[in-house]
């Protein structure tokens, strides 16, 4: 799992590297979006809270017309007030880095979606938001993974690994999936399955 996540990671930088002048953030964009950060941040520690994406969002569109170039999809997934995942992530402090790495991550995928990989765009979208909960290991505990779930917008009755197990028995049927440590690979899964 760990060299897994290492080359999808991977993947994303090198794609990202190949991206055309108009998938990219120019500096002007990201001062106006690190000026908009600060000021919708926490002042004490410079993080927007999770629930705080869409006030961000909405006030850099208020000053600049929003001109990152994300897909309509993307963008819907990232900030959308009930749908977007941003918004969602329980406990979250985000810091501008963080913030400007999906933005980054996204364009590479509405870049591929452009391209037709819609396949593809929707892995390395489900990618962007499994780093904000790891980055190295390719796997997370049962909690962390209950955390992704509630992110991509999931109700369960108790959050046990059973309600999780019933959930997703299909997946689970068809892939070899230790429910302990759910790895990349079924979130990736999830996220193609259920058309998130």
């Amino acid at each position: 799992a760990t060299k897994e996540i290492a080359h999808w990671f991977e993947y994303l930088q090198t794609r990202e590297k190949a991206l055309p002048e108009h998938y990219r953030m120019n500096n002007k964009t990201l001062s106006l979006l690190e000026e908009v950060f600060e000021r919708e941040s926490e002042r004490r520690n410079k993080m927007l809270r999770s629930d705080r994406v869409i006030d961000f969002h909405y006030t850099f569109a208020k000053v600049k017309k929003f001109d990152i170039a994300i897909h309509q999809r993307n963008m819907i997934q990232m900030i959308h007030p009930f749908h977007g995942y941003l918004c969602h992530v329980e406990d979250k402090l985000f810091k501008f880095d963080e913030m400007i790495n999906i933005y980054r991550q996204q364009l590479v995928s509405s870049y591929e979606r452009s391209l037709g990989q819609t396949l593809l765009a929707d892995e390395l979208a489900c990618l962007s938001y499994w780093g904000i909960l790891d980055q190295e290991k390719g796997y997370m505990d049962t909690a962390t993974f209950i955390r992704l779930l509630k992110m991509f917008r999931f109700s369960l009755p108790d959050w046990s690994s059973e309600s999780i197990a019933s959930e997703f028995e299909w997946l689970m049927k068809w892939n070899a999936v230790d429910i302990t440590n759910p790895t990349f690979n079924f979130a990736r899964l999830i996220f193609l399955e259920r058309g998130l």
